[in-house]
């Protein structure tokens, strides 16, 4: 059976690439950039402003007349310029957005079991490296990542003259890594600087081969129940399972095994029973599948109890076809290698707990032997592992899990398997893999990388600018119980900088003043504004201060000569010196 590469890219995804980088590096806004879709889901990463879980998007890469480059989100298949001329698509591809804070260090290599390229965020306006993203380059080394892009970024918060610096400590933090050769693109991922020197790297990735006709193998990476409350059970749907494929690839109606699937634990032993089921649906965010291949992340709907799939409870499982995936194993005997720190190396222990992180999955371990540089480890709960494979071990340093080592596994102790389905036998040749061939037909003019110097002509850094707002002096008078701010108005002109404005002040420097000092405000009938309560010229003073520099103060060049620009309910600070732009 043949199937042409372009029909394959309009439905999913057929390359994961990973953000990896310390917190607060841009990460999470590059992927915004890129596939428009904000990664901080959760209420505690909102409030937080960090990434916790890991966060998923996909984004179609499209190249129009003039050989520039447009990305769309994963559900749109055409997209025309301005001239109402057809683009081409190029690419689909998928970012595994991780956390950069050290306490979610496990979520990020959890991250990269699918990873196939690591985009690497650096923060200019910090020191050179931060710790999380030497661990972060080491881990995704450890697993054979090979691809990497290098983002230095937040290039408008320093100065022109400290970049030199900053790119020399860059080089020599990568020296010696995976990651020495690839290209550094300086960027502003805020201002939109160089955002088509990041997807032209993207589209100029080495080609990944993947083999198709072999065996499925997939991880799990993250498994739901999409039903809602109080549905009727006739009309329920079968859990749903996301990962992404290694090997192989997949078709609807196909018999499929997750393993370990159960584990039963009986007079202090583990015992696993594989779970069966039937692939229902195949989806790459809202697209229906005929078939999946290996590259990017997919939603499989099963004939499945989902409270099974409810609340990630099978993130770490494999799937493939039934009897086809390798045996499940509760202790490894590895070879391992510590990873140095500033020279020394913090040796495990006999006995020891510690964590290990394979195929999206973190299982406590204890050690029971060391010699020389092997060592046998049991498991808390089994997992589905070959021989070969290599893990992460982390350990606990100064009350923290820290990467310390990694191993290669060179033999595995089988954990033992009761209570088969009584149809297992039977289903095991029930799987048909069909050979398809797939056809290259997308032909296109790939363009060069510009050298560094060539796209650091696109960034504006950070300077010393003298510029201050002048704000006239607030009058206010007090009369039981009113708070009488007279020349509210004249101050409120006096910040307007510029007459492209679409935002009303008024409104927004009322509510302001609402939130700050917690009363109610009425407007008077000329220039003036009552604020209920008892409030001096100092209070008034202040807070117009704290506007103008919430509001009017730009984050590039820290000059208060901004204008507000209101775009689909999203309020732009909008610079007159460095024409940069920040949302609020």
């Amino acid at each position: 059976m043949k199937i042409k590469y372009s029909d394959i890219i309009k439905k999913q995804p057929i390359i994961n690439i990973g953000t990896i980088g310390h917190v607060a590096s841009g990460k999470s806004s590059i992927t915004r950039q890129i596939t428009g879709i904000k990664t901080q889901r959760f209420s505690k990463e909102k409030i937080k402003n960090i990434t916790i879980e890991i966060g998923y998007g996909n984004a179609k890469i499209f190249m129009d007349k003039h050989n520039n480059y447009h990305t769309t989100n994963s559900n749109i298949n055409e997209l025309k310029d301005n001239d109402g001329e057809q683009m081409k698509l190029i690419k689909h591809i998928s970012i595994v957005d991780c956390p950069g804070h050290e306490s979610y260090m496990s979520n990020m290599i959890n991250g990269s079991a699918v990873m196939d390229a690591c985009i690497l965020v650096i923060a200019s306006n910090e020191i050179i490296p931060q710790s999380q993203a030497v661990e972060h380059l080491k881990a995704v080394e450890i697993l054979n990542i090979d691809n990497y892009i290098i983002l230095q970024n937040k290039l408008d918060l320093i100065k022109k003259e400290d970049n030199n610096n900053k790119l020399n400590k860059i080089k020599k933090f990568v020296k010696g890594t995976k990651a020495e050769n690839s290209v550094i693109i300086p960027t502003s991922i805020q201002n939109n600087i160089n955002i088509d020197k990041i997807l032209n790297s993207i589209i100029n990735l080495p080609s990944i081969n993947r083999q198709i006709n072999i065996q499925p193998k997939m991880i799990i990476i993250r498994s739901f129940d999409i039903n809602k409350c109080n549905k009727n059970y006739k009309n329920l749907k079968g859990g749903v399972i996301g990962g992404s494929l290694i090997q192989g690839h997949l078709k609807i109606n196909d018999i499929v095994e997750l393993r370990p699937g159960f584990i039963i634990k009986q007079n202090d032993k583990t015992y696993y029973k594989p779970i069966i089921s039937k692939i229902i649906s195949l989806k790459s965010d809202n697209r229906e599948l005929e078939y999946a291949f290996p590259g990017g992340l997919i939603g499989i709907g099963l004939q499945l109890d989902p409270s099974l799939t409810k609340n990630n409870n099978m993130v770490g499982q494999i799937l493939g076809h039934i009897g086809k995936l390798p045996e499940v194993s509760i202790g490894l005997k590895l070879e391992y290698n510590y990873i140095e720190r500033k020279n020394t190396k913090i040796k495990f222990i006999k006995k020891e707990k510690i964590i290990i992180c394979v195929n999206s999955m973190r299982i406590n371990g204890e050690i029971h032997h060391l010699k020389k540089k092997k060592m046998t480890i049991s498991l808390e709960n089994p997992i589905c592992i070959e021989s070969n494979e290599k893990i992460v071990i982390l350990k606990r340093i100064l009350g923290k899990w820290k990467v310390n080592a990694y191993g290669l596994i060179y033999e595995t102790l089988n954990c033992e398997k009761i209570d088969l389905d009584k149809n297992y036998n039977k289903l095991l040749n029930s799987n048909k893999i069909e050979k398809i061939e797939i056809i290259n037909d997308i032909n296109y003019e790939k363009k060069e990388e510009v050298t560094y110097n060539e796209m650091l002509k696109n960034v504006l850094f950070r300077e010393n600018f003298n510029f201050k707002l002048n704000i006239k002096i607030p009058n206010v008078r007090y009369k039981f119980p009113i708070t009488n701010f007279i020349n509210f108005i004249e101050i409120l002109n006096n910040l307007k900088l510029s007459d492209k404005i679409n935002v009303n002040y008024k409104n927004l420097m009322i509510n302001f003043f609402k939130k700050e000092l917690s009363c109610n405000i009425e407007e008077g009938s000329t220039n003036n504004i009552n604020l209920r309560g008892k409030f001096s010229q100092k209070n008034i003073t202040s807070i117009i201060s704290k506007f103008a520099k919430f509001h009017l103060t730009c984050l590039s060049c820290n000059t208060p000569k901004t204008y507000l620009n209101k775009i689909d309910k999203i309020i732009y600070r909008n610079c007159l010196i460095c024409n940069s732009v920040s949302s609020i």
